[in-house]
């Protein structure tokens, strides 16, 4: 859940700023407010966060939401394919990062320390799901469910050991010129598991290595 110093980091942020043609395009949209939209708007007005999408800013909301499901998306990428340079777009540069129990510090601390230990491996999937936010202003709070599944190379007798790692990215993101971007991000472990396999019987495609570098071929498709 997200916890009572992001909520009091999000109450904090500065109120919404909309040009007039998104002012005008709400208002025609709208027509008349009810009295529940009417109380809304005036929450919204007072800088406190709505639960779900608010019909007053729906506009600013929408592009927070789905900029902060694309930066989601980009981290697990990035990690997978060892794409420093998409990793970079998903922070801002002053950002900082906690994984665990270890103190907080740069956020490129953790990247590099993760990223090798990705890098030694033969396959790994990284992905985050049931993102729940809200967004107030310049400011917005995510909680992403995230599994990592880390796949070593097979052992002389064939053995393979695949650890599967559970937990919660709990994110501040802030808009800066006029970009999305992790501003602190917290990382709580919930679950471990470890599985064995003989892959002595597995299909040809299942024995080959991952490719953690430009050379896979999404890249074909993806710049």
């Amino acid at each position: 859940m997200i916890e009572e110093q992001d909520r009091e980091w999000l109450d904090a942020a500065q109120p919404q700023r909309r040009g007039f043609l998104a002012l005008v395009a709400g208002v025609v949209g709208m027509g008349a407010l009810s009295s529940g939209g009417a109380r809304a708007a005036t929450a919204a007005s007072a800088g406190q966060p709505q639960r779900g999408i608010s019909v007053s800013g729906t506009q600013h909301e929408l592009v927070a939401r789905m900029a902060i499901l694309d930066g989601l998306a980009r981290y697990c990428r990035a990690m997978d394919r060892s794409d420093r340079a998409l990793q970079d777009t998903i922070w801002h540069a002053d950002a900082t990062a906690q994984y665990l129990d270890h103190p907080i510090g740069s956020y490129s601390m953790p990247l590099d320390s993760g990223q090798t230990l990705v890098d030694s491996k033969a396959h790994t999937h990284h992905r985050i799901v049931n993102v729940y936010m809200e967004v107030n202003g310049d400011r917005a709070v995510s909680e992403g469910y995230g599994d990592s599944v880390i796949r070593d190379h097979p052992l002389e007798d064939g053995t393979v050991v695949e650890n599967i790692y559970r937990g919660r990215y709990i994110d501040r993101w802030t808009l800066k010129d006029g970009r999305w971007a992790i501003q602190h991000r917290r990382y709580i472990g919930e679950i471990f598991g470890q599985i064995r396999y003989d892959n002595t019987q597995w299909p040809a495609f299942a024995k080959r290595p991952g490719k953690h570098d430009r050379g896979d071929e999404s890249y074909q498709y993806f710049s």
